[in-house]
């Protein structure tokens, strides 16, 4: 395998002075290679843009300029109903001389509101009548650029990051979907465990190769019972005797509200993003670690303060010989503090795989406050397999579909494509910078890829769960469920290259519940109150979908063979559906 430039890299320090302007650079241009094959007229689009802004802007000065004139002609129209309602009492309440005022002020209240609803009312149905030109101006000149950027709309493709990042940083290469000989490798060679999605649906996946290790990035939707609070109410009343100011005995009416709540199961959604990668080095090591604020702490006394005790406290467990680990503190106190690996198993391929220099590069990452995100993730090693979790590629977009980037003007969608791109490369990098700080890791290659031929073309099934997800819950879900849905897939069937695929999707129904709670007033007594709640019970649903692999297929080439293509024709009457049923995502097309 030829050098890469991973293979020995400080990766904050290559990211700031490298990396980062490289790949801006390599998206600029990508985007413009883009541009040149569609053959679009960027100035005549911009021209076109420009005069499409004048026209909405016109719009929105007259319909808020009709919307006031509006105003003004409600104005109008209270002020003479109010002097009519008012000149009417008066005749009828007042004497004649009340009479006769209230006549001539009722009059010239009236001409006075009339003159302004004569004045508003044309001016209004002007200004709507020009906004209305306008829209219909903008929705002209819309429709014009829109299809001034067709063709260049129709180039976006999924993989444009992916792509981008390899030619950026040789040795890391992405795969078109996740394959199922992806998946044999991370499990058959690194041990990993095909359960880890075990009630999880995938909502989306990128996998592929970092110096020959394989790695894959996955979003999944996790279901967990929670509980949630139901209350109720009622309100009670009795009678009670009480002497009054006056001596005598009298029998007052009390009255109190009883409150009452119940606790009940409930069930919440919520999203994992993992980096999950391979690798052979240290493989009996076993540790965890979590993000923790005092990589981030400010220099000062305080701080310097807590990371004293943590030392202290490491060194105290260091010593202790009847714990369960074998933990032995290295000479690097302020690593074994930001880093703190209490856990690990092995102390010697500890100290294998953090050598000074990874030691080094490791604490650069954890203490960043300027061009990564510092030390926001937990890394959790299980021998041969490692796991990445990192808020910032929680919150990241990682869903590059080509939609994202479509419009209609060329400087929009040069900023949308770029800004997705870059923010797309940084989220990815730096979870796979703790990796690739570690140089054992880079030094490492995994065997040869002996899953070749069919299983390196297939899709397993977290892609095809993936894709699920993208199709949308609502074609899936159960009539009855009111929640979030679980999918689920495996395949059970296959004609030629068309898999037949079975998507099971488990959400919640709900059924009215009343609970009785006893509650004590304060006359002593003991009333019921009814509290109702919402019992979740399961439901499934059973679909099908199709899927066939198209690997080195863009979407481009897809949308013209479907319109245009004998053979695809063909395919879509044995398959009983068209073109306009289908859907075409990341060298996968489904139906």
């Amino acid at each position: 395998m030829a050098p890469s430039v991973l293979d020995a890299i400080e990766p904050l320090s290559l990211y700031r002075d490298s990396l980062r302007g490289a790949f801006r650079e390599n998206a600029a241009d990508f985007f413009n290679r883009l541009v040149a094959k569609s053959g679009i007229d960027a100035a005549a689009n911009a021209a076109t843009v420009s005069e499409l802004r004048v026209a909405e802007a016109l719009a929105a000065d007259d319909e808020r300029a009709a919307s006031l004139w509006g105003w003004a002609t409600g104005i109008a129209i209270a002020a003479t109903a109010c002097a009519i309602a008012g000149a009417a009492y008066l005749l009828d309440c007042g004497g004649p001389g009340d009479n006769m005022r209230a006549a001539g002020c009722a009059a010239a209240a009236v001409a006075a509101a009339t003159l302004l609803f004569w004045q508003t009312l044309p001016r209004r149905r002007a200004r709507m009548a020009s906004a209305q030109a306008h829209r219909s101006e903008a929705e002209r000149l819309r429709a014009i650029a829109e299809s001034q950027m067709a063709p260049l709309n129709a180039l976006f493709d999924w993989d444009a990051p992916a792509r981008i990042i390899e030619k950026t940083l040789p040795g890391l290469t992405f795969d078109p979907y996740f394959t199922e000989g992806r998946l044999a490798e991370l499990h058959d060679i690194f041990g990993f465990d095909p359960a880890f999605t075990a009630g999880k649906s995938v909502l989306g996946a990128h996998s592929g190769e970092i110096n020959g290790n394989p790695f894959v990035f996955a979003r999944l939707l996790q279901m967990s019972w929670g509980s949630k609070t139901y209350s109720g109410s009622r309100t009670v009343s009795w009678m009670e005797t009480e002497r009054g100011p006056d001596g005598k005995i009298h029998v007052v009416t009390r009255s109190q509200t009883l409150t009452a709540s119940v606790t009940k199961p409930f069930p919440q959604y919520t999203r994992d993003t993992v980096l999950i990668y391979g690798n052979d080095a240290a493989p009996d090591l076993r540790f965890s670690r979590e993000a923790t604020s005092l990589s981030k702490a400010e220099d000062g006394f305080i701080s310097r303060l807590r990371m004293k005790r943590r030392v202290h406290s490491l060194e105290r467990f260091s010593r202790n010989l009847d714990d369960e680990y074998g933990y032995t503190i290295m000479g690097n106190r302020e690593f074994e503090a930001l880093f703190m690996t209490k856990d690990r198993s092995d102390e010697v391929q500890y100290r294998l795989l953090f050598t000074p220099l990874a030691q080094k590069q490791m604490l650069a990452l954890l203490k960043d406050r300027e061009v990564g995100y510092g030390d926001d993730f937990s890394f959790l090693k299980a021998r041969k397999i490692n796991v990445i979790r990192a808020a910032h590629l929680e919150s990241a977009d990682l869903d590059a579909n080509p939609a994202k980037f479509a419009s209609v003007e060329l400087a929009e969608s040069r900023r949308r494509f770029q800004g997705f791109c870059e923010e797309f490369f940084k989220a990815t990098f730096f979870s796979l910078a703790p990796l690739l700080a570690i140089p054992l890791y880079s030094q490492t290659r995994t065997h040869e890829n002996i899953y070749r031929d069919v299983l390196a073309r297939t899709a397993c099934h977290w892609e095809h769960e993936s894709l699920a997800n993208y199709l949308g819950e609502n074609r899936f879900r159960h009539p009855l469920s009111v929640t979030r849905n679980i999918l689920k897939t495996r395949v059970v069937g296959r004609s030629g290259d068309v898999a037949k695929v079975e998507v099971s999707a488990s959400g919640f129904r709900t059924v009215g519940r009343t609970e009785h709670v006893p509650v004590t007033a304060l006359n002593g007594r003991t009333y019921i109150v009814a509290v109702h709640w919402d019992e979740f019970l399961p439901v499934t649903r059973t679909s099908e979908i199709h899927a066939s692999e198209r690997s080195g297929m863009s979407l481009a080439e897809y949308r013209n063979a479907a319109s245009t293509s004998a053979e695809w024709q063909e395919f879509f009457r044995n398959w009983g559906t068209d073109a306009s049923r289908t859907a075409f995502r990341r060298g996968i097309v489904s139906f």
